[in-house]
């Protein structure tokens, strides 16, 4: 999971390679048909989602988590391939505006 911000970029390979500082191996997402799920943190909390495809192409995706506060997620560039879900996402945190492509994979 590359991502990019003014003090550089950042990289994310499972079991290789970590300069993000957050575990995201323990990160989970689960995704009920009925547009539920829920959201496990890296630092192991479970919180409620609420998702939705937001065109009939299924590129992009809303994802509204509940951390006891609604905070909003707009994923663009979603492809379901391969058995896994991409996605690339610009936002804004603490004034840094940064990128994010991820690539989510099914667990147990």
């Amino acid at each position: 999971m590359p991502g990019n911000d003014s003090k550089g970029n950042s990289y994310y390979l499972r079991g290789t390679k970590n300069s993000t500082g957050i575990n995201y191996d323990a990160i989970r997402i689960k995704f009920n048909a009925d547009g539920t799920g829920y959201y496990t943190t890296d630092e192991n909390r479970t919180f409620p989602l609420e998702w939705e495809f937001k065109n009939n192409k299924q590129e992009e995706m809303v994802l509204r988590v509940n951390y006891g506060g609604t905070t909003t997620y707009h994923w663009k560039m979603v492809v379901i391939a391969n058995n896994s879900l991409y996605s690339t996402t610009s936002f804004s945190d603490q004034g840094e505006n940064l990128m994010v492509t991820t690539r989510y994979i099914p667990t147990r």
